[in-house]
């Protein structure tokens, strides 16, 4: 294991999950963690996007907000690879 072994290595910029239903109810949401923001695809719902610096309770949805659009861009297409 490099890091153990003292190696450098190349750590990743996001963190990707995906939840595919409880139970009787399948769902399929993929969610990606970038810095401070978390993007969640609802497949044919709405997307989520949020600042958890700003907002760690998720209250406030950025999808929308244009000032985010190049981050969301980026989260979508990092979630799609």
């Amino acid at each position: 294991m490099p890091l153990m072994d003292g190696d450098e290595v190349e750590w990743r910029d996001c963190v990707v999950t995906e939840f595919l239903g409880l139970g009787s109810v399948p769902t399929c949401m993929k969610t990606i963690r970038m810095g401070n923001l978390k993007y969640g695809y609802n497949g044919p719902f709405p997307g989520e996007l949020y600042d958890l610096e700003a907002d760690p309770a998720e209250s406030e949805n950025l999808i929308d907000d244009p000032s985010y659009a190049e981050e969301l861009e980026t989260m979508q297409q990092k979630l799609d690879e």
